[in-house]
């Protein structure tokens, strides 16, 4: 990989993609960053397919709607950084690296609406005359197009099923049949195509340096129920979120299987970022709840996360409680080892006949509110791999559709 990496975050103004930003400034500040150590994989030295440890500096790009609030975020990631850097001198002394690192920054904010083709390709445009390469593409970026709380379903989890109110809502009601300005099912766009879109214009700047990969973001709400190649841009469907997490997911998977099947310099990287407050949940609760949301996150984390019982129900709740991240901060760090750790140390899978199986790196935490990263086999796999399929070429007929008109649009 070339000494400076070039990594696009999209949605980096707020929620898990400004955490993203700040805690890999803050990890590439240390010579050695803590989160690839914690990681706890093999990873080989001097390898080309890694971002250079430790790094000299980093160009930060900032794909964000609203340019006004990528500023503002922009300067407070160079406060963090500042604060972090200071903070450390009075504890560890002065870190010439750390020093040198931060003159090496430069964070870009360029202007991106997912829900708009013409603003994706003016987008990659501008990358492709601007950038001589690309490095990490962290396609971050999401909505939700919830419409309010059925306090009638909230009241049923409560009864039936209290401890997954946190980490598995059913109480949340979407819009359903919204549709971008291009036609196209507006989830499915601003979620998935738009970022595949992005990604197929920018393959040349990828593949022009070792160890570049593509992450991208599933969710714990992710679910398979329901889905149907009929619907596959979720126009129709009650769960659009949670059926486009688990598109993202399986969509990915196929990108990567092709990759290592091919030998390609493209990784396709999946990430999970556990269950953190961000504006996505804001637009249904108010501030009374908010405070009340994270409370439980703390609250059940402390109870049950280490709770050993022989019972399945223990189990699933133990499990469940290791996602509630809280932070955006702390639920960066998946993409924060996905990002450092070299191409050749990501576990490999494989199926007693050999048959790659893709993985997902995790964000989790102790009861102490300690953040780990786990790499684990997408739940998914194999058993949706013919609809994954199915959905690819969907989306790539759909690609060299919009490539072909001439005003790249539906």
């Amino acid at each position: 990989m070339s000494s400076r990496p070039i990594i696009i975050v999209t949605g980096a103004n707020s929620g898990v993609g400004f955490g993203i930003c700040e805690r890999l400034l803050h990890q590439l500040s240390h010579a050695t960053p803590a989160d690839l150590e914690d990681l706890k994989i093999p990873t080989p030295a001097g390898g080309k397919d890694a971002l250079p440890i430790p790094s000299h500096g980093v160009t930060l790009i900032m794909a964000c709607r609203s340019v006004q609030r990528a500023e503002a975020a922009k300067k407070e990631l160079f406060q963090s950084l500042d604060a972090y850097i200071q903070s450390r001198v009075h504890t560890e002394g002065v870190d010439e690296h750390a020093e040198s690192f931060r003159l090496n920054v430069e964070i870009d904010v360029r202007a991106v609406d997912l829900a708009d083709l013409s603003s994706v390709f003016r987008f990659t445009d501008e990358i492709k005359k601007n950038y001589p390469y690309i490095s990490h593409l962290i396609c971050n970026a999401g909505n939700a197009s919830y419409d309010r709380i059925s306090w009638t379903l909230l009241l049923k989890q409560m009864l039936t099923d209290p401890f997954s109110i946190v980490s598995r809502p059913a109480f949340n009601l979407h819009v359903t049949g919204e549709r971008s300005v291009d036609g196209l099912g507006w989830m499915f766009q601003a979620n998935l195509f738009s970022h595949y879109v992005m990604y197929r214009e920018l393959v040349p700047l990828l593949k022009y340096t070792h160890g570049s990969r593509v992450m991208w973001t599933t969710s714990t709400n992710a679910c398979a129920h329901g889905f149907s190649l009929d619907d596959w841009q979720l126009t129709e469907t009650q769960q659009p979120y949670e059926l486009v997490k688990f598109e993202t997911e399986m969509f990915a998977a196929i990108l990567d299987e092709a990759a290592v099947r091919d030998s390609d310099l493209i990784r396709h990287i999946i990430m999970h970022p556990g269950i953190s407050q961000t504006g996505i949940s804001a637009k249904l609760t108010g501030a009374v709840l908010r405070v009340l949301q994270v409370q439980l996150c703390y609250l059940v984390r402390i109870l049950f996360i280490s709770y050993q019982r022989c019972t399945d129900v223990y189990r699933r709740v133990s499990r469940a409680q290791k996602y509630h991240m809280v932070t955006p901060y702390l639920a960066s760090v998946s993409a924060i080892s996905a990002t450092l750790i070299p191409l050749s140390a990501i576990p490999s899978l494989r199926s007693e006949s050999g048959a790659y199986l893709p993985v997902v790196f995790e964000s989790m935490i102790n009861r102490w509110g300690y953040p780990r990263v786990e790499v684990n086999q997408s739940r998914f796999w194999p058993q949706y791999e013919k609809e994954a399929r199915g959905l690819v070429e969907r989306c790539q007929e759909l690609y060299t559709k919009v490539q072909q008109d001439p005003h790249r649009s539906i």
